[in-house]
């Protein structure tokens, strides 16, 4: 049997045993500022006000990091700019904005671009077996981020995927259901935005060689919608007793937004049932704010939006009377 031949099958045979391709990338989180481990690259930033330095404000306190040195040639990661070089072999392929990544959810300030899509292009170990070309079967996807925290009250989240195989090739998504919804088809390689991740809802999505069916399928990756927690308002006292004399008296409103996924809020009151109006909107967790004008002989109901643009949203509401 020819030489060539022989490494062929050598290589079909690795291949079907999964041991020549990784497809699957490692994750894990260090906390801010760490040293990132040597052949990993910082993929998102986000807060855990219970980890690593236990801050009260959000902030990107926590790094996820994926390894990107133990992957095959071809392979698509999304890492955060100006966070993490591009590592030697590999190459940007398209820069792109993503609100919700990266540390870019607690920041006011908007760049041109806050994350690389970059691709394993050259072999820097022609040594190492994940140099091999890559067969026909091979593919790659990945989710940024794959666990998506979705604000209280709001309807979906977005994840990044990004996708590549030697193979013109289709994306395809079930979220659970017995049917695979056909999503792009776009050649060899892809990144686009999902928007459509629904809390609790697990979606997994598909590469596959068919436009009329999921199957075979080449590589997969599951992204899975994680609801915040109700967010809280209160008044101190609900009952106010108003000065003799004066139309109206004074409480202290105060909410919490822990575990609700939102950065910042709005506040809006209605006196009596009337218009609504824009109160306030604060940064961060916690706001702490008196409301004099709760009107004697009357109400005001006050709640949380998030717009700061439209009263309709009540995440949470609270109503103080004036006697």
């Amino acid at each position: 049997m020819p030489t060539l031949v022989k490494i062929f099958l050598a290589l079909l045979l690795c291949a079907a045993s999964n041991s020549v391709f990784a497809t699957t990338v490692r994750e894990k989180t260090i906390c801010k500022n760490d040293p990132v481990p040597s052949g990993w690259v910082i993929v998102n930033k986000t807060w855990n006000r219970g980890s690593c330095g236990n801050p009260a404000t959000p902030q990107g306190n926590v790094w996820w990091i994926d390894e990107f040195d133990n992957l095959p040639v071809g392979t698509p990661l999304t890492i955060c700019a100006f966070s993490s070089s591009v590592p030697s072999g590999w190459v940007p392929t398209s820069l792109q904005w993503n609100p919700s990544v990266c540390g870019a959810q607690y920041s006011t300030q908007s760049l041109p671009f806050n994350t690389y899509t970059i691709r394993y292009v050259v072999c820097t170990n022609e040594a190492n077996s994940l140099c091999y070309p890559s067969l026909s079967q091979f593919a790659v996807i990945s989710a940024l981020p794959k666990t998506v925290n979705i604000p209280y009250g709001q309807s979906s989240g977005s994840s990044v995927i990004s996708w590549y195989s030697p193979v013109s090739v289709c994306i395809w998504v079930n979220d659970g259901g017995a049917t695979n919804q056909l999503w792009a088809c776009s050649g060899n390689d892809g990144t686009q935005t999902w928007p459509y991740v629904a809390p609790g809802v697990s979606q997994t999505f598909m590469v596959s060689p068919s436009a009329t069916s999921a199957t075979p399928v080449l590589a997969s990756v599951v992204v899975k919608g994680v609801e915040g927690i109700a967010p809280k308002i209160f008044a101190s006292p609900v009952v106010v007793k108003v000065p003799a004399g004066q139309a109206f008296g004074s409480t202290k409103i105060t909410y919490n937004l822990s575990g609700s996924n939102y950065p910042a809020m709005c506040v809006w009151v209605s006196n009596n049932g009337g218009a609504a109006q824009l109160w306030a909107c604060g940064v961060g967790t916690t706001f702490s704010q008196v409301w004099p004008y709760v009107p004697k002989g009357g109400t005001s109901t006050i709640w949380l939006n998030p717009s700061h643009t439209s009263p309709s949203q009540i995440l949470a509401a609270v109503t103080v009377t004036g006697n």
